[in-house]
């Protein structure tokens, strides 16, 4: 070799790893591609003739039951205030008996935002958060020492009983990729 040059390449214990390498990258851009297809082509989101987990249920019926919450609860501000439930139990069809809460609040998420943006509740109170997605997948993720998390399926609700047992506020985030603005999807609940 002469003085000065350098030598640019690949160790030969590496050179073998290159076509997975590639491979996987090919795999990996493939995906990427086939999720928007799919649903263009009604695979997946809100026009797929299928959901996983429940019945499905129409945007309509969701927004009247937020703008009845608007209406009953709703602040000048915007926001709503609920009161608190009472606790119950559910039983499942498959015999499983779930906690829930007989005050609802009902949350609708689309790309890129929620409404109710801002969801007032009382110290201590229980409380089902149902919420709705008339869109593409979101991931609804409350915020606050921790996080509770949600999957929301396009045209299903998805329910998180909760108990508010601290003070302050917890962020509601989308947790999962919902296009260009995702990164602006934010709401909160404030506890009183």
């Amino acid at each position: 070799m002469t003085q000065g040059a350098i030598r640019v390449g690949l160790p030969a214990s590496a050179k073998g790893s290159v076509p997975l390498l590639v491979g996987g990258f090919v795999v990996a851009f493939m995906v990427m591609i086939l999720i928007p297809v799919w649903f263009l082509l009604g695979a997946v989101g809100a026009g797929a003739g299928h959901v996983h987990g429940g019945a499905k249920i129409s945007q309509e019926w969701f927004v009247s039951k937020i703008n009845a919450q608007q209406q009953k609860y709703g602040l000048p501000d915007g926001s709503v205030r609920i009161p608190p439930g009472n606790k119950v139990t559910v039983t499942m069809p498959d015999g499983l008996v779930v906690p829930a809460s007989t005050s609802k609040v009902y949350i609708m998420m689309r790309q890129f935002s929620f409404t109710p943006s801002t969801v007032r509740l009382q110290f201590g109170g229980l409380y089902d958060l149902l919420f709705f997605s008339p869109d593409v997948f979101h991931g609804a993720s409350l915020i606050q020492d921790g996080s509770l998390n949600a999957v929301v399926m396009p045209n299903m609700t998805s329910k998180l009983t909760v108990r508010v047992t601290k003070l302050g506020e917890i962020q509601i985030l989308c947790n999962e990729y919902c296009g260009l603005g995702h990164h602006l999807m934010m709401g909160k609940i404030i506890v009183e």
